[in-house]
């Protein structure tokens, strides 16, 4: 019985939209969905706002008190403790605009709670050939991350052929060619998946095409997707999923993937250690650099457009009064806020946008509390080199259902890839490369930290440090990184000391807990074999802390500080978290000139998906990260799942979606499909065995 699991008979719903427009409708289940509500002074029970549906409703399963418990979150389940008495039967209902009253059957106090299980109609319709639910109703089988069943039915042949041996024993007549007929079409449906075993290469049928064996969403509904469907992609053979997303403000994201909720302690999913795919991105550009706040607004600066001149400017945008989006006032600078070029302009929002020059415009998105306060100002650059901006996060997920938080930062793990990829690339992750992001502060890909630096000098002069982006895929100490940050300085003759910050979003990445702070880095100095290094934080009251280090130039190496051995630098003791900064310079006599290499900043180690012990989703997420527009082709998703079908030729689901997701090994086989009569009609004598071991094992 090991290797045999029993799955609920609800979960088997053969059902699709083979013309479209099938009205679809949604289940309420009590307490489950907080579907409650007071009897009125009527006697009866409305259903209006929060509880949906109200003037939509289309059937009435019962009206229970709200203390009845029931054992599951099932529609169709039955009441368990409390008061069982479904009050409902023997009444009826009205819908009239959005309000539904429900006239009880049997009578309850005025003011009793009472709990409301209910089916409504959504207003929505079904796609051609999108598979549905039809338990408990009809609606989409492919709803979210873990609600969604959907299973397409095997045809009986075997009993056909069964059917047909008994019918000529009956009428003396040979049905032998027909039975041969039936095994034959049989036996090219069943065969055994071949590894791996979890392999997506979207070459679908229409009734199975890549849009409905995925789970999707998004933050402002499955509308953000502007395409998300199998289609043949330049440079790539065959089809590939295209996938476009329109994500208008900041907070928006978009993602798709395959629910599984997989147990990954025992075999064949143990020894599962690498997720493939390919890729393709549009390669989208912008000369747009290091985008930089100093200031206590909660509005966000939007840069729209680009620039598209040859020579570097510095910009600043500064606010000169403090109020919301659209009345506050500001001035900006292109030469880093030596001279300014116009001054009193009103800011605007992403539909008011104020042009710069050429086709730089800038807009703000207002945040919580005063958006703009005058003295915010907003630092970036624009010039060569080319960047691409965007990032494709691909996330496992290892939470399970008992989890308070099962989408938060403590059970995903992401892997980044950036739009630089234009031509299909395939990609061969380990599950190590897979990392939460709970103590990442900068990796230049998973997570983007604003920087910012400073100088100091014996008198004045001219010094310059520039905070850019290196697009170059490395592979440092056995880890995978597409971006680093590139930082130049050309120092005055009069400077004493440089360092660039990384900010820390406190709110995402929390340093209390944690020991060490840590990163990967590439000193290049003409002439120098080495180079004597700061590294600071600053902590949560505001008082800096730093310990110094000695590198070696022009080799990457992975420099670590532990925090409790820092020395204090200015303020108090101790030092108190969150951390606020980290920063990285030259204390002393800094050479002229010279770059780093940067990349990897985080407290600690890597907290990686390997040593997970369960793979709920594999998901494909894009973030706003400040651009409307995000766009990719997906092809040939795998996992290395490998394993032997243990009854092969049973029958089983041709399409098989369990309640989280695409089932990629077999699928579920009922098992009285198996009739082993059938095989050994046609000498299939071996496989007349399988099927008898399969109803053996069934009933152990």
């Amino acid at each position: 019985m090991g290797r045999i699991q029993w799955t609920r008979a609800s979960q088997f719903n053969w059902v699709f939209d083979n013309m479209g427009g099938t009205p679809l409708q949604e289940a309420v289940a009590g307490n489950w969905h907080q579907a409650v509500a007071a009897v009125d002074e009527a006697g009866g029970v409305a259903i209006t706002v929060p509880n949906p549906g109200g003037g939509q409703v289309c059937w009435v399963r019962g009206v229970w008190p709200a203390n009845t418990t029931f054992p599951w979150e099932g529609f169709w389940a039955e009441p368990m403790g409390g008061d069982l008495t479904n009050y409902y039967p023997g009444g009826s209902f009205a819908n009239e605009a959005d309000l539904t009253t429900i006239t009880l059957g049997t009578a309850l106090p005025v003011g009793a709670v009472v709990q409301l299980y209910y089916m409504y109609y959504t207003g929505e319709q079904a796609e051609k050939y999108e598979p549905l639910n039809n338990y408990p109703c009809i609606r989409r089988a492919c709803r979210a991350r873990d609600d969604y069943t959907y299973d397409f039915a095997v045809d009986r042949m075997l009993d056909l052929m069964v059917l047909l041996h008994l019918a000529g024993r009956e009428r003396g007549r040979d049905y032998g060619p027909l039975i041969r007929f039936l095994w034959d079409a049989f036996v090219k449906r069943e065969e055994s998946r071949t590894s791996p075993l979890m392999h997506d290469d979207f070459e679908r049928q229409q009734w199975d095409r890549g849009a409905h064996l995925l789970y999707r969403g998004a933050t402002g509904g499955e509308t953000a997707f502007q395409a998300f469907q199998n289609e043949l992609a330049a440079g790539m053979s065959g089809r590939a999923l295209h996938v476009k997303a329109a994500l208008p403000t900041g907070g928006d994201a978009a993602w798709f993937g395959y629910g599984l909720d997989w147990s990954l302690g025992a075999d064949p999913f143990k020894t599962m250690d690498r997720l493939t795919f390919t890729l393709q991105g549009v390669g989208s550009t912008s000369r747009l650099h290091n985008l930089t706040k100093i200031g206590s607004g909660s509005a966000t600066l939007l840069l729209l457009g680009d620039y598209v001149k040859q020579e570097k400017r510095r910009f600043v945008v500064e606010m000169e009064t403090t109020g919301e989006v659209g009345a506050a006032t500001f001035r900006w600078s292109k030469d880093g806020g030596l001279t300014w070029e116009a001054a009193g302009l009103t800011s605007g929002d992403r539909q008011h946008p104020l042009t710069l020059e050429d086709d730089l415009a800038v807009a703000w998105e207002g945040g919580s509390g005063t958006d703009l306060v005058a003295g915010d100002f907003w630092m970036f650059w624009g010039g060569e080199p080319i960047i691409h901006p965007r990032r494709l996060l691909v996330t496992l997920n290892d939470s399970s259902h008992e989890d308070s938080d099962p989408w938060g930062s403590e059970h995903t793990y992401v892997h980044a890839i950036p739009d630089r990829f234009t031509e299909a690339t395939a990609f061969d992750l380990p599950l190590g490369q897979f990392w939460r992001r709970d103590n990442l502060i900068d990796d230049g890909d998973r997570v983007q930290a604003m920087w910012g630096s400073w100088y100091s000098a014996s008198q004045a002069g001219d010094s310059d440090i520039t905070i850019g982006t290196r697009e170059e895929t490395e592979i440092l100490l056995g880890e995978t990184f597409y971006t680093q940050r590139h930082i130049t300085w050309d120092l005055s003759p009069y400077a004493t000391a440089f360092g660039v910050w990384a900010g820390i979003d406190t709110a995402r990445c929390n340093s209390a807990g944690h020991v060490n702070v840590n990163f990967l880095i590439k000193p290049v100095v003409a002439g120098a074999g080495s180079l004597s290094l700061r590294v600071k934080v600053k902590d949560a009251q505001g008082s800096y802390f730093y310990r110094d280090e000695t590198v070696q130039v022009n080799a990457w190496q992975r420099l670590s500080v532990t925090l409790g051995e820092m020395t204090l630098e200015s303020g108090a003791y101790p030092l108190t978290h969150p951390l606020q900064v980290v920063d990285v310079g030259c204390p002393t006599s800094p050479p002229s000139n010279g770059a780093f290499y940067l990349t990897d900043l985080k407290f600690d180690e890597h907290q990686t998906f390997a040593a997970a012990d369960r793979l709920r989703v594999v998901e494909f997420k894009m973030e706003q990260q400040g651009l409307t527009e995000h766009e990719w082709w997906l092809d040939e998703v795998a996992l290395n799942l490998t394993a032997a079908d243990p009854y092969p030729y049973a029958p089983r689901l041709a399409i098989s979606l369990t309640p989280y997701g695409q089932n990629p090994w077999r699928g579920p086989t009922p098992v009285h499909y198996a009739q082993p009569l059938a095989p050994y009609l046609v000498g299939a004598m071996d496989l007349s065995q399988t099927y008898l071991e399969l109803h053996r094992d069934a009933q152990e």
